[in-house]
């Protein structure tokens, strides 16, 4: 996982934890990534037999729970329906808040996925 926001770098540690994906390790001086650190890191998700095949058929596994689109944004959609009906005041503050709302939701149906797949 190539993180490029200050939270991506957790993200990626807790996707390589989960064996869905590896983290490309960075340069001790600077936190760049080297050409031969993302090198490596491909080759051996591609390549590796046994880590390598891990982590591809844990990434299809979790590419099948949330690559139906039309499932996806139907539950997106019902939760703002239903998040929009019981919001009291429909000022551009609830707008936010319930924006903030969704995305714990959606990090919590990922930490879901992800225990199932272990």
């Amino acid at each position: 996982m190539l993180p490029f926001l200050f939270d991506q770098g957790i993200t990626a540690r807790v996707m390589e934890d989960y064996q869905v994906g590896i983290e490309v390790p960075r340069d001790e001086e600077d936190g760049t990534f080297t050409s031969n650190s993302v090198a490596h890191s491909v080759r051996f998700v591609m390549l590796e037999s046994e880590g390598g095949k891990k982590v591809r058929e844990n990434a299809r596994r979790i590419s099948l729970i949330f690559g139906d689109t039309k499932s996806n944004d139907k539950c997106i959609e019902d939760l703002v329906d239903f998040m929009a009906k019981h919001t009291k005041n429909k000022n551009t503050n609830h707008v936010i808040f319930l924006s903030s709302v969704m995305l714990c939701v959606l990090i919590i149906i990922i930490i879901v996925s992800l225990l199932y797949i272990k």
